[in-house]
């Protein structure tokens, strides 16, 4: 049985649970993948920026820091949504008759609008702290004088 839905996007897809679970099973991978990349950002504000950066910067890479926490949070979030929704996908996949796949597509549709809001969030952050590592070079006159 297929399933119409909208996707966070507006855009219409046709999913069989099948489908659904392999999109969890990618959705879980970029997850591993963002999870290293905030973790990477945070090692840098905390081992360059806050020790270095002149004291008019400092609330700028504080509230930088304070975005990627947020991220760490939501990421965390929207994983147990996943897992969650994943392994009920798994029960239904191992079940002889589907009696809702609509129901799980959009319980589906739900969590990708999530987790696109997710990552949009963190394309907005991301420059933000490229914009902000030009702050790294301004170091503290004391750590050279």
């Amino acid at each position: 049985m297929e399933s119409k839905i909208l996707s966070s996007n507006g855009f219409l897809h046709s999913f069989s649970i099948e489908e659904l679970y392999v999109l969890t099973t990618h959705w879980l991978s970029d997850i591993v993948y963002f999870e290293q990349e905030i973790s990477y950002f945070q090692s840098l504000i905390s081992r360059y920026f806050l020790p270095n950066v002149e004291e008019e910067n400092v609330l700028l890479i504080k509230s930088l820091s304070s975005h990627f926490e947020s991220l760490t949070l939501r990421k965390e979030q929207l994983r147990s949504s996943i897992i969650e929704h994943q392994e009920k996908l798994s029960k239904m996949l191992d079940e002889i008759h589907v009696e809702d796949e609509s129901h799980y597509n959009a319980t589906h549709s739900a969590i990708e609008s999530k987790f696109f809001d997710f990552i949009k969030t963190l394309r907005q952050v991301k420059p933000e702290f490229f914009n902000a590592t030009k702050f790294s070079g301004k170091l503290k006159k004391d750590n050279f004088g």
